[in-house]
């Protein structure tokens, strides 16, 4: 099933904005995402909640707070647990805040069931968590050699492989590689879909 170009290019503009600007260790983007998908249902919950209690007038000033207040309170839990990914990625938290807030507040529209607004975030979070966890693996594994995890010291590195061929890929773990490598895969995906789309027309 194929992803529609919304959908892509929703997961294009938050991969420039969440995903290339941090290390391209597959251990810090799974922090990012994890904290991104807490500020999704943290901020879904509270929508939910403002409209129970008939607060919409207050609605905008309410859920920019709550965002900000969760991922500070987001950012002293890692802090607890690894100071070093604390520090590494204490600017890129924010940035996964307001991504949240925008996919909460203007893609997904209000729906008065709970479960059925969850369902559309966590829909539309769970695709773009997916990509940016294969994006990450692969700029891990051809840029490094390894498949990092998150731990208190801050990384744990599986190594794969330490040959001259994986140093030479260092540049995608770089920014520059990293949007390279982000432009070609949307690039090949939607002339893949447009392609879809053109052989299931002329099958119907």
């Amino acid at each position: 099933m194929f992803l529609k170009k919304s959908c892509i290019y929703n997961i294009l503009i938050q991969s420039l904005a969440l995903l290339v600007f941090i290390p391209g260790r597959f251990a810090y983007a799974l922090l990012i995402l994890l904290a991104y998908n807490f500020f999704i249902l943290t901020g879904t919950l509270i929508r939910k909640l403002i409209l129970i209690l008939h607060l919409e007038e207050l609605q905008i000033p309410i859920s920019v707070s709550t965002v900000i207040t969760s991922a500070i309170l987001f950012k002293q839990f890692l802090n607890l647990y690894s100071p070093l990914s604390s520090f590494v990625l204490s600017f890129a938290l924010y940035i996964a805040a307001t991504c949240s807030f925008i996919v909460t507040k203007l893609y997904i529209p209000e729906i008065d069931s709970l479960k059925k607004e969850l369902t559309a975030n966590f829909t539309s979070a769970g695709s773009f968590t997916v990509f940016g966890l294969c994006f990450a693996l692969f700029r891990d594994i051809f840029g490094y050699g390894t498949v990092s995890f998150p731990c208190p010291s801050g990384i744990f590195e599986l190594v794969i492989s330490r040959s001259t061929a994986y140093a030479s890929g260092i540049f995608w773990a770089s920014i520059p590689g990293a949007v390279i490598m982000l432009a070609v895969t949307i690039l090949v995906y939607s002339l893949i879909y447009d392609k879809f789309i053109i052989l299931k027309k002329v099958e119907d």
